[in-house]
Parts: C-alpha cells; sequence; structure tokens
C-alpha cells in the first residue's frame, strides 16, 4: 500500500481506481482516499477514452444488395466459355485458321444476345516469319467462318509471341454423348512452329 495527503493510508484497489479514473477523465471518490483536488488533472490523462472506430454500414441504392449496393444484372442463360484451338502447321495463316476454326467449334452456339467473342488469347512461335499478321488474321477467321458458326467478330485480342506453345487438340464428339464428352488433349510445341489461340464470351464482363 502507500499513503496519500493526510496521513491516510491508500490500499492496493484504491491505487487501482485512482489511475483508472485519471486515465479516463472521470471525476474519483473512494471512502478510503480521497486525492486532493488538482493531483491528476484532466488534460494529464494517461490514455486517451477509447471510441468507435468501426466503419458505418454502406447504405444500399434503391434495389441493390446490402454487401456493394449494386444489384447485379438479371440473368440471361448465358454462362462463361473458353475453347482452345491449336496448329502445329509451318504456315502461319493455315494455322491461325486451323486454330481459330477447332475453338469455335467447341464454343456454344451463337445466339442474338452473344453474336461476337469477347475475348480472343493467341500465342504464335517466334519461328513464323510475320508474326504481325497475327492479329487481323484471328479477326478475319472469326469473321469468315460467321456462316459456320454463327459468330461475327472479335472484340478484343491480346497475346504475344513464344519459344513454346502450349494448347489443346479436342476430338470430334461421338453422336451418342454429345459435345459435353469430347475428348481434349494438351499439346506441347517446343522450339516448332505453333499457333494456340482461346475464345471467351464473356457475359456480363464490362
Amino acid at each position: 500500500g502507500g499513503r496519500g495527503s493526510r496521513g491516510q493510508t491508500m490500499t492496493p484497489r484504491a491505487l487501482l481506481l485512482l489511475l483508472s479514473s485519471a486515465a479516463s477523465g472521470r471525476s474519483f471518490q473512494h471512502a478510503a482516499f480521497a486525492p486532493p483536488s488538482g493531483l491528476f488533472p484532466r488534460s494529464t490523462a494517461l490514455s486517451p477514452p477509447v471510441r468507435d472506430v468501426r466503419p458505418a454500414p454502406l447504405a444500399a441504392a434503391p434495389g441493390g444488395g446490402a454487401d456493394d449496393g449494386v444489384s447485379p444484372p438479371p440473368f440471361d442463360g448465358r454462362y462463361q466459355s473458353f475453347a482452345t484451338g491449336m496448329s502445329t502447321n509451318p504456315s502461319l495463316p493455315a494455322a491461325i485458321e486451323e486454330a481459330v476454326g477447332s475453338a469455335l467449334s467447341s464454343l456454344p452456339p451463337a445466339s442474338d444476345l452473344q453474336y461476337e467473342v469477347d475475348l480472343a488469347v493467341v500465342h504464335a512461335s517466334s519461328l513464323y516469319e510475320d508474326p504481325g499478321a497475327v492479329v487481323q488474321s484471328v479477326i478475319r477467321n472469326v469473321e469468315s467462318s460467321s456462316g459456320l458458326y454463327g459468330y461475327a467478330g472479335v472484340r478484343h485480342v491480346v497475346g504475344g509471341t513464344a519459344g513454346g506453345v502450349i494448347g489443346s487438340r479436342c476430338g470430334a464428339a461421338s453422336p451418342e454423348e454429345g459435345e459435353a464428352a469430347r475428348e481434349c488433349t494438351p499439346v506441347e510445341a517446343e522450339a516448332a512452329p505453333a499457333v494456340s489461340v482461346t475464345l471467351a464470351l464473356l457475359p456480363g464482363v464490362e
């Protein structure tokens, strides 16, 4: 224990209450000990009062969800789809035509809601003589195949050249099992001419 002013004995519990009161800035009264005025002024509190710093909940927009305030668009029956085609033809135009045709044949049929391919990801071997012709050749092949597969064009094309190209080749679907059972085999071409084209349908993605 200790002694306060006026010779009064201060018990450990009284000391604890005294320090707690000084830190919070509250007034303190105890039967066993009353500190002299000004001993712990409010301006010398040991720590600031605890405040609630939790963020306020976001207000939802009219008709929106509770998380982000944005209501998702209604589902229109379309799903995101990806299909890859690959060719090792030594002729770049022929390789692109084969790879694009293989990828298009694995996509769902075009519709009034989805009549363009949203994204094409193209990788061509650096061994080809004119890699700069890849982008226009991919777009042209998709457009020229619209009568067969229904897709009128490609919205975005990205890609590049590489020393090795990885893709897949898909076999023909059996009439009994349909497209869902179509078997695809991964293929890697290292230090050899090859083109890989991945086509993506991305409904609802901006």
